[in-house]
């Protein structure tokens, strides 16, 4: 199975997996059920986590994207460059919090949520507070209620995830991004289609 979505910068991202078993050095496992999510990028469900560190192609294969879309993302910023291996070794590697963020914006996609709004959440320096988080996500759904039907999973996705939020304090108190962030997926995930969403 195969779903693509573009980058703000016109970038083709295709992502090509629907089960994934990864295994890294340390002895760990990762089990994930990928499906498609709203934006194109496949959300992946049931997971064990698996410890670091990881190579690019393990990294790719445990959260289910290709190698290239994990190449993308660091090249647009949106995930942190790999580090220095403990124990003196100049070898570069991916670790947990690598797999934490291409999760997070695989949850940020299925949510609707554009790359340039997933950039800006993940800058730290860029949004103050929890209002900024919820402003960015309402102009979001604006532009989708114009576009699409009320009915759409995209727009009822992130109606929730809006709902859930009050904007008030701290980014670090957020519930988007907390939501973003959860390692297991909630139980009534929406249903998601596989279309990709288009600003009006």
């Amino acid at each position: 199975m195969t779903s693509s979505t573009k980058s703000p910068a016109g970038r083709s991202c295709t992502v090509n997996s629907v089960f994934t078993e990864a295994s890294d050095q340390g002895g760990g496992v990762t089990y994930a059920w990928c499906v498609p999510g709203a934006a194109g990028a496949f959300v992946c469900l049931g997971w064990k986590m698996a410890s670091g560190p990881f190579t690019l192609v393990e990294l790719a294969r445990a959260v289910g994207m290709s190698v290239d879309d994990v190449r993308f993302y660091g090249e647009c910023g949106l995930l942190q460059p790999p580090r220095r291996q403990d124990g003196g070794t100049d070898d570069l590697a991916f670790q947990t919090d690598h797999v934490e963020r291409l999760r997070f914006i695989q949850r940020a996609i299925a949510h609707g949520l554009f790359l340039e709004d997933i950039e800006r959440f993940v800058d730290e320096t860029n949004l103050v507070n929890c209002k900024d988080v919820r402003r960015i996500a309402v102009h979001r759904l604006a532009e989708y209620r114009i576009a699409r039907s009320s009915e759409n999973p995209t727009v009822i996705a992130l109606e929730k995830l809006i709902a859930s939020c009050g904007g008030i304090g701290a980014r670090t108190d957020c519930p988007i991004l907390a939501t973003l962030a959860k390692d297991e997926p909630a139980a009534d995930q929406p249903n998601w289609d596989t279309t990709s969403p288009s600003p009006p």
